[in-house]
């Protein structure tokens, strides 16, 4: 739990990056199945916690619009 309030708390840029380190783990045909499997599941909830970050952003945009 503390890493998803973690994740929502990571600047979207912060996210962008983590998920390039991740994308390249993943690729690394060293790279075990259990830690990939571990990778893709961070990743998951990175693009979770990234998808409401600007869903956020988004609504406070449609709201100054509105001014």
């Amino acid at each position: 739990m503390a890493q998803n309030t973690q994740n929502e708390d990571m600047k979207i840029e912060e996210v962008f990056e983590r998920l390039a380190e991740i994308n390249a783990q993943l690729e690394n045909s060293e790279t075990g199945l259990a830690d990939a499997l571990n990778f893709y599941a961070e990743g998951i909830k990175l693009v979770v916690a990234a998808k409401k970050n600007l869903e956020g952003v988004e609504k406070e945009m449609e709201v100054l619009d509105e001014v």
